[in-house]
């Protein structure tokens, strides 16, 4: 706090090409944030694109899903329809059965 400009100058100085350790506190921090944000190669966006990428895919994963459990319910409908076509006609075959049985027993 005794030399301002000395703290000034360890704080923003500009620096020299081709040497970085040049260069004040906060012009490194702000080459550090320039290069995160940059747009299509920086890190957020390059984060954000992975992360849309990553939720693009779990929507198909979650159609593909989606498509086999309703092909699973389809076959199960179609062998319980066909499982009480045939219960339905073991139904009217006892009936006839029982039916015969009391016959005899007369």
């Amino acid at each position: 706090m005794q030399d301002p400009d000395k703290m000034t100058q360890v704080l923003s100085a500009e620096g020299t090409d081709g040497q970085p350790n040049s260069k004040g506190l906060a012009m490194r921090v702000k080459e550090f944030t320039d290069k995160m944000l940059a747009f299509q190669t920086g890190t957020f966006d390059t984060k954000t694109d992975s992360l849309r990428k990553a939720k693009q895919d779990n929507a198909k994963q979650q159609d593909r899903v989606n498509d086999r459990a309703d092909q699973y319910e389809a076959r199960l409908r179609a062998q319980y329809a066909s499982l009480d076509k045939r219960m339905g006609s073991m139904s009217g075959l006892s009936a006839y059965l029982a039916n015969q049985v009391s016959q005899w027993n007369k």
